[in-house]
């Protein structure tokens, strides 16, 4: 994951872009983080509610981290 994420900071560098893509960019990414933020709400509320196996929930809210760690890792 840190190579992948290393890889994309590498290519974006790579890049030519000005202020206003960085800006998308970052807006971009905080969307991402902020849609993980609400899965991670919906997962809490399935385990309350004993909708799915505890392992199944767990599962899932380990590849959300993942998921964040790579979004947060990423040049902005």
């Amino acid at each position: 994951m840190q190579a992948e994420a290393q890889r994309t900071g590498n290519l974006l560098e790579a890049l030519d872009y000005d202020e206003t893509k960085r800006r998308a960019l970052q807006r971009y990414h905080q969307v991402l983080l902020d849609v993980l933020h609400v899965q991670r709400e919906e997962l809490f509320v399935l385990r309350r509610e004993n909708v799915f196996e505890e392992e199944m929930l767990r599962h899932q809210e380990a590849q959300l981290d993942l998921d964040e760690a790579k979004i947060s890792h990423m040049p902005h």
